[in-house]
Formats: C-alpha cells, structure tokens, sequence
C-alpha cells in the first residue's frame, strides 16, 4: 500500500496458494449370514472379494500464483488488474499450467468534476473483462488409460479387464469463462436511492462436458472439449431507504 504521488495511490498483493486433497476408500461385504443378528464379515458364508469393491486411494494437488494491482488517481480514476497462473495434477502433463488475467477501470465523474447535487449526488461508470480457468469436472488419475473389472467377474477364480467405459480425453484443457461488462451506479437523494446496472457477456470456451459414442465401440461416453456457449444479460437493482431515523432503517430493494 503505496502513495507513487500526493494524486496517485497503489496497492499490490502478491501470494502462492497450494492445495492438496486425499481420500481413501475401503468397502467390505457379501452374502449369506451365518449366525442371525451378527453383522460382521467374518459372518458371511460368501464375502466379496476385493475386486468386486471400490476399493480405492487418490490424491490430487493444485498450485497458483497470483497478483492484484490496484491503482487510485484522486478518488475518482480505479483500475483495477489482476492475474493468476495455476498448476493443476488432474490435467495432462502439457496442459497443467493455465493462466487467466483480468481487468476492470471505472471513473466517479460526479467527484471528476464536481457536479453532484442533492438529487444525483453520485455516479460511477465502469466496465470489466475477467477470464476464468477450472478443471473441477476432471477427477484424479482421469486422464491416464485406466481399466476396470466388468460385470460377473471374478469368475470361478479368473479376473478380466476392460478399458474405461467413461474414459477423459488426455489432452483435456481447462475449461474457460471470459466476461465483459459495462455498468453504471447512481446515488439520488444523498444515496436514499441508488441504482445499479449492467451488461454483459459471458462466452465460455473449451466447455468440458460428456460426450456420447456408440455403444458399439465399447464406451458410453468421453469426457472432452467439446463447443462453446455464449451467454449475455443484463443485471439491475434498486434500493430505496425509505425511512432514515437515528433508531430505525428500512430498506426496499428489488433486482
């Protein structure tokens, strides 16, 4: 937090976030209870075998580096820049680095200018471009060929494999969120009214989402990139405080 000029303010926060998430998994069972009211394996005359179970242990880790600049000229001028590079091991060895950088400007001209006045007192323009990056939908270990046991086996002692029948493209990337906005906040009335709008577009790219193939390949389907999807809006509120005394407030708002 710094004053580059007398006019001037910025304000920097760097930081490296990691995370790290295990879990283990062990199922017991069967059929056939020996002794009544005893639920206990040792008590089953046919226990599962352990290949039958969804036995399991995964780990999964993330790390990033980010930074948040923050720049204020006079009170009334913000530009705001942010960026963020992550490292994530659910994701194939060439796509586990992705960056996603951000930035947003708005100007008070009420405060510029000096021509708020007891009915608009205040007034901000802004506009924003963020890009956001995730993998949430890839589990751990889903990019590698994997194989599973199919249906009825072990049988009579014999174990067979199958590929994944819900494989993920090994050359998954992340998926990505770009939003561009433009807004306008009014203050009436030393703010017992305000008002707050804005436009946007949302466009998503390499959108990660299950493919179906035919059955007769073997699989049900591939987690892939696949499309890209377009959203925009528009996003409004208004709140009235409607009554203003020095024990009591009450708000109205709608959106």
């Amino acid at each position: 937090d710094y004053d580059i000029t007398d006019d001037l303010g910025f304000k920097a926060n760097v930081g490296h976030n990691y995370q790290y998430y295990r879990a283990s998994q062990n199922a017991a069972g069967g059929s056939g209870i020996l002794t009544p009211g005893i639920y206990q394996i040792w008590n089953l005359s046919q226990p599962t075998t352990p290949l039958e179970l969804d036995n399991k242990t995964y780990s999964t880790n993330k790390h990033a580096v980010f930074a948040n600049l923050d720049f204020d000229y006079k009170g009334y001028l913000f530009l705001n820049a942010t960026g963020r590079n992550e490292w994530s091991s659910v994701l194939g060895e060439g796509n586990r680095s992705y960056f996603y950088p951000s930035v947003g400007l708005s100007f008070v001209p009420t405060k510029a200018f000096g021509f708020g006045g007891d009915i608009l007192n205040y007034m901000r323009i802004f506009g924003n471009y963020t890009k956001t990056a995730n993998a949430t939908a890839i589990g751990a270990y889903n990019v590698q060929d994997l194989v599973a046991v199919p249906d009825g086996y072990p049988m009579n002692g014999v174990i067979s494999f199958i590929p994944e029948r819900r494989p993920t493209d090994s050359a998954i990337k992340p998926e990505k969120i770009i939003r561009k906005e433009l807004g306008l906040a009014l203050g009436f009335f030393k703010d017992r009214v305000t008002l707050n709008g804005s436009v946007y577009q949302d466009d998503t790219e390499d959108l990660i989402t299950r493919r179906t193939v035919s059955r007769t390949s073997g699989l049900v389907n591939r987690l892939v990139n696949i499309g890209e999807l377009v959203n925009k809006g528009v996003d409004a509120d208004i709140n009235i405080q409607a009554i203003k005394t020095k024990d009591f407030n009450w708000n109205i708002g709608a959106s």
